[in-house]
């Protein structure tokens, strides 16, 4: 899987040094901090793809570059905007939201997918944290970590689930509209 998904990223970096004149540029000048861009919008190349590309003399965009014509350009500007947003909603897995989501799991996936849509970050809160911190338990030093039933893990798991069912129980009701 991992190698399709590079592959399609290496596909469309050499798709837009072909036919994006301004990340040409922008490539030629500063291959390094054109790629890092890249990759924090989401591309994913490995170091190896990264020095193959900076290690290829940008002449080679260029020259090809020269030999597609408007039509083929926009046409692979489509393609690789299609690409961009299936790439985007492989990000969302089909579970994301099961068994009951949270507001705020919602509010913040409609705010990534809205920048996944649109290249433009939106905050749409304020929101609030609550950190709450339960009572220490008391860890013996013999204690068999790799028994099966670790009675220390059941400890933890019970009272963490306690507090998140106190969060839940204070946390305000939706309305219906």
């Amino acid at each position: 899987m991992r190698t399709h998904v590079t592959q399609r990223c290496i596909e469309m970096v050499i798709g837009r040094l072909v036919t994006d004149e301004e990340f040409r540029e922008t490539f030629a000048k500063d291959p390094h901090q054109a790629l890092v861009d890249l990759l924090e919008r989401g591309m994913h190349l490995t170091v190896t793809e990264i020095a193959a590309l900076v290690a290829t003399d940008s002449a080679l965009w260029e020259m090809v570059a020269e030999q597609v014509d408007e039509a083929e350009r926009n046409r692979r500007w489509r393609q690789l905007a299609d690409i961009y947003l299936a790439q985007q909603l492989s990000c969302y897995p089909p579970d994301y939201f099961k068994p009951e989501p949270t507001p705020e799991k919602m509010l913040e996936t409609v705010e990534r997918f809205e920048e996944d849509l649109t290249d433009t970050a939106r905050v749409h809160r304020p929101m609030h944290a609550v950190i709450e911190v339960g009572e220490a338990i008391e860890v013996p030093a013999g204690r068999d970590r790799g028994s099966e039933g670790d009675l220390m893990m059941a400890q933890v798991r019970q009272r963490l689930e306690t507090m998140l069912e106190g969060l839940r129980a204070r946390r305000p009701q939706r309305t219906a509209t």
